[in-house]
């Protein structure tokens, strides 16, 4: 044998031990062994806030089976991608806006309590914004009011 020929044998046996090994590996695990690790793996369920524990991805992991002996498709009833969830931050309360009164004729202004950030009464014209809301009409008996993903419309009170 040429020392050509017993090089490329060599760098032959390289490739093919690591490959033999692991299917020799691979048909050594059965289900029995995998549920045993399953039922060690999982431990027992204390998450209140409903976020995936590592242990618990471990166990969907293992129970999924992904080293099955038949190569068939990964069941998405077991699927181990389902969205974490995660704490959100509460949205800030939204303010209690009051219409103390309406101001002169056409164009008016209103006088208007409750402004987020701000202390007392406050005389706005439509088109005027302050702290984030905006007011959008002003009318002999209503203002409307836009801002934080809501539109208030303040009705004057009438006294008889």
């Amino acid at each position: 044998m040429t020392p050509r020929r017993l090089e490329q044998l060599l760098w032959t046996l390289t490739a093919i031990v690591p490959i033999g090994g692991s299917v020799v590996m691979r048909r050594s695990l059965t289900p029995a062994v995998t549920k045993s690790r399953i039922e060690r793996a999982q431990p027992p369920n204390d998450n209140v806030h409903g976020a995936a524990r590592p242990d618990a991805l471990l166990g969907k992991l293992l129970a999924a089976d992904p080293f099955r002996r038949d190569h068939g498709r990964f069941e998405p009833a077991t699927s181990i991608t389902a969205p974490v969830l995660q704490a959100t931050r509460p949205a800030p309360p939204k303010p209690k806006l009051v219409l103390r009164g309406i101001v002169g004729g056409p164009p008016w202004d209103a006088i208007i309590e409750g402004l987020p950030n701000r202390e007392g009464s406050f005389v706005l014209r439509s088109g005027d914004s302050v702290s984030g809301l905006k007011v959008r009409s002003v009318r002999a008996d209503r203002v409307t009011i836009r801002g934080m993903d809501t539109t208030w419309i303040l009705k004057l009170d009438r006294v008889p």
